[in-house]
């Protein structure tokens, strides 16, 4: 098969091209990855270029609507971590009967934050602290050092610490 030939038949079935991607892709997805990651580690300067061109080109519609999946990607995993150590379906506080989501937040049995915290890193640009710790709880299936507090009664845990 020639060069030609082969860019003909590329023109004449773009869907058999298209399908015979997404199979290959799915057949040999690890090496690919690597493959991408090896190209982007050894052109950093480019791929950072292009990021950048890309991402200055997205129509503000774009960006609204990248904002909000992500607003929403990280409220439902707010909402997962609050739900399980509530006990039920609806997250509330394991002191008061506060289901405000707005106010319930994930509280150290042991008091050890400081120490996850350093253990964990402080975040980066892509995810709060916050966000941090959900996806660790999560990713650690949930480990029973954990309870629910709203603001107000995990003021008063502190206060009571001391």
């Amino acid at each position: 098969m020639t060069i030609e030939s082969l860019k003909k038949w590329k023109r004449d079935n773009p869907e058999k091209r298209k399908k015979s991607g997404r199979v290959y892709f799915q057949k040999y997805k690890e090496k690919v990855y690597a493959r991408r990651k090896r190209w982007r580690d050894s052109h950093k300067e480019e791929y950072l270029k292009k990021d950048r061109e890309y991402k200055l080109k997205k129509s503000p519609e774009v960006k609204e609507r990248e904002a909000d999946r992500e607003r929403m990607r990280r409220l439902v995993l707010r909402y997962a971590v609050l739900s399980y150590y509530s006990k039920g379906d609806k997250p509330v506080c394991a002191r008061c009967p506060t289901s405000d989501i707005r106010v319930l937040a994930i509280d150290h049995i042991y008091n050890d934050g400081a120490k996850e915290r350093r253990m964990l890193g402080k975040g980066n640009k892509r995810g709060s602290p916050s966000m941090v710790i959900y996806k660790w709880i999560i990713e650690n299936n949930f480990p029973p050092r954990y309870q629910i507090l709203c603001h107000n009664c995990n003021f008063l845990k502190r206060l009571e610490n001391e």
